[in-house]
């Protein structure tokens, strides 16, 4: 922290989730250290994105690990394709939206009922399941003070 303050460098962690072998606790855990660390002055979430021609893409083909409804034609960098024993392509989707949306209360709290009707017409299918995300973090973290431990 006083390096960054003295020499003006900013510090952004950037963080990939949803990738096969990772478990909901490793994405809990990204997700923790991204906002909570203090390592960081910001931070970016990004979906892991199997595209053609990369191993990531081929490891998914060999192992069938492609969301339903998966198409080349339709292959969006911003939105789960995924799926493992793990976690869903749905679960990657709400715990991504539901971290943006408890990132974006906490940095400006007066602004909640905005933020929530913001995720209730973005996200209407899986609104309930990013509010009760949300909603779990702010108790455990800013509420509870509760820490993440690492490996």
């Amino acid at each position: 922290m006083l390096f960054r303050s003295k020499k003006g460098v900013h510090l952004t962690g950037t963080f990939v989730i949803g990738l096969p072998g990772e478990t909901k606790k490793d994405i809990r855990r990204s997700l923790y250290m991204a906002n909570y660390s203090g390592l960081f002055d910001s931070r970016e979430i990004y979906i892991a994105t199997p595209l053609p021609g990369t191993e990531l893409f081929k490891r998914c083909e060999t192992e069938g690990l492609f969301s339903e409804g998966f198409s080349y034609d339709r292959l969006e960098v911003v939105k789960p394709n995924i799926t493992t024993g793990d976690f869903t392509s749905t679960y990657i989707e709400t715990i991504v939206e539901a971290d943006r949306t408890h990132h974006l209360i906490k940095a400006h709290p007066g602004k909640a009922p905005q933020y929530i009707g913001d995720v209730w017409r973005r996200k209407r299918p899986i609104f309930l399941k990013v509010l009760y995300e949300t909603s779990g973090m702010f108790v455990k973290y800013d509420l509870l003070k509760m820490k993440e431990t690492y490996p």
